[in-house]
């Protein structure tokens, strides 16, 4: 799973300093199928479905919190000249991603515990609706694979989340797309 960034940004200066603000904010997620394999002796995909879906679904939430930080409250770079505040910005971004990504790792691990990788239906079922509810309240809907479309490659992205699934299967998906497991 990951999250991918990408913002345009202005510097204006004043009084020879340099401050530098995001003036367009782009955040997407997703799951890169080429990054996961189904082992041929995992025979166990439609068990593991909501459990690996619960991820996803975790990596969404998260990736929408980013997503929808308003542009005043986005970090801005300040420097002595155009360059050390664009640099100063592309850091505090980074540091504001990470920390992002810090927060949803330790969700990930804590609802791996919980839910022993799925294995605890139980506290699988409390965990999938307590998900599904902070979707439905973040209004987060799913479309269905053919109505995907894939993500702009050409914005020079960048990308800071990749968290391995737990179960070896092989799952499809598309930007902001409901889970398919491929069932081979």
């Amino acid at each position: 799973m990951f999250f991918h960034y990408w913002y345009e940004h202005r510097s204006i200066v004043r009084n020879g300093h340099v401050v530098d603000r995001v003036t367009k904010w782009l955040v997407w997620s997703g799951f890169d199928r080429n990054k996961s394999s189904r082992k041929s002796w995992f025979k166990l995909c439609k068990e593991a479905l909501p459990h690996e879906q619960g991820h996803l679904d975790i990596n969404e939430l998260y990736s929408r919190r980013l997503a929808e930080m308003s542009l005043d409250m986005l970090p801005r770079g300040e420097g002595a000249d155009l360059k050390e505040a664009s640099a100063d910005l592309r850091r505090k971004v980074e540091a504001l991603a990470d920390r992002v990504s810090g927060e949803e790792t330790k969700e990930h691990d804590q609802y791996d515990a919980e839910t022993a990788h799925g294995k605890n239906l139980s506290k699988q079922r409390e965990w999938s609706a307590a998900i599904q509810a902070r979707l439905n309240r973040a209004g987060i809907h799913f479309r269905t694979q053919a109505q995907a479309s894939p993500p702009t490659s050409a914005l020079g992205l960048t990308s800071r989340r990749s968290h391995p699934l737990c179960i070896p299967c092989t799952f499809t998906k598309s930007d902001r797309v409901k889970i398919i497991v491929a069932l081979i």
